[in-house]
């Protein structure tokens, strides 16, 4: 399988620099906050701790997703751009 699919490797990065960073750091702070968003003026501090900490990891996960996406991207757009080596 691995010589049908070229660059399987670099294919691998791309889909684990989007879904590792939405299933570690956005997700679960997005489904908390929805979760609680009802119960938000009942919860004390709920804008200082949970709503911020919620959106730093937010933040984070958005950074990590942007950033891996196009680090990966890069690398596959130069992968493809050189010639095949002969073996």
């Amino acid at each position: 399988m691995v010589v049908t699919i070229p660059k399987l490797d670099l294919m691998i990065s791309l889909i684990g620099a989007f879904a590792s960073s939405m299933l570690a750091f956005i997700l679960p702070p997005v489904l908390e906050l929805v979760h609680l968003w009802e119960r938000r003026n009942e919860i004390r501090g709920f804008w200082v701790f949970v709503f911020a900490k919620h959106l730093f990891f937010i933040t984070v996960g958005l950074i990590s997703f942007v950033g891996g996406t196009v680090a990966t991207l890069i690398q596959l757009i130069e992968a493809f751009d050189k010639p095949e080596q002969p073996h």
